[in-house]
């Protein structure tokens, strides 16, 4: 299970997916719809350390592509 993390309206909201590549997609389809808004994509049970993609990291991802 993987995580969207985003800002909207002052308050952090989250979305859940089944698939890393599911959950990279549709952050990707929110910067493109409503721009930067501070998103993070991430893991749910696993460490953190390397698998939470945010900022620069998350908009090269989506601009190359690859999810």
């Amino acid at each position: 299970m993987w995580y969207v993390s985003y800002r909207l309206d002052g308050s952090t909201r989250m979305r859940v997916f089944k698939t890393r590549e599911l959950a990279v997609r549709a952050a990707c389809e929110m910067m493109v719809d409503q721009g930067n808004q501070q998103l993070e994509v991430g893991p749910m049970l696993a460490e953190p350390e390397g698998n939470v993609f945010k900022g620069e990291e998350l908009r090269r991802i989506c601009g190359s592509g690859r999810t």
